[in-house]
Parts: C-alpha cells; structure tokens; sequence
C-alpha cells in the first residue's frame, strides 16, 4: 500500500451470458487428460501389483499385465481428453442455448486496486 491512498473496493457482480464453445472444449480436455492420467497410472499400478503378485498355475506369463500397464498410461489420457473436448464442445452449446432462456450464471466478486 503506498502512503496516503486507500486501496479501493467495491462489489462486482457479473453475468457470464455467452461461453466460447471451443475455449470450454479445450480446458475440459485438458481437464479430462489429467484425470486420465491418474486413472491410467492407477489402473497400471493395479495391473503391475497383479503381475508381482503371480497368476494361478496355467495362467498367463505377465506380459499382458505389463502392456495393459504401459497402455493404460498411454490411452487413458488420450481418450479422457478426447472425451473431454466433445464434453465440453457439448456443455458449452447447451448453456450457450439454455442462457438465452433462462438468463446467465451470475457471479459476484469484490474489485481491489493491487
């Protein structure tokens, strides 16, 4: 704070009316990617613990457990953040069409001089 002013403050309420359909596509996909990354890292910790663990006498060598590991770390954010896109191509549409009916997200926040 410089000497002799007072920050100013004051209540902002805006209302958000319109969302960029592929702004929200793009962070929900990258929202969406990251979740899958820790979903697919878990999955190929579940799957390279069943591994040590061994299989039953006649079961398989391992190796499926290790590629459906590597894959899982692979894929799961490849597809989530794909599926996050369409999401979000798709969320955004409908609130663009539901805000022109119902009014939009109202939020409300306070302004400071930083």
């Amino acid at each position: 704070m410089r000497c002799g002013t007072i920050p100013a403050t004051m209540n902002t309420k805006i209302v958000v009316r319109r969302i960029g359909v592929i702004s929200m596509a793009k962070i929900m996909g990258v929202i969406y990617s990251m979740i899958g990354l820790i979903v697919g890292t878990v999955f190929s910790l579940i799957a390279v613990t069943g591994e040590a663990v061994g299989s039953p006498v006649g079961g398989s060598s391992g190796l499926s457990e290790t590629m459906m590991g590597i894959g899982a770390i692979i894929l799961f954010p490849i597809v989530c953040g794909v599926a996050g896109f369409v999401l979000g191509l798709l969320s955004g549409a409908i609130y663009n069409l539901a805000v022109r009916i119902i009014g939009g997200v109202a939020i409300e926040g306070v302004q400071s001089e930083s």
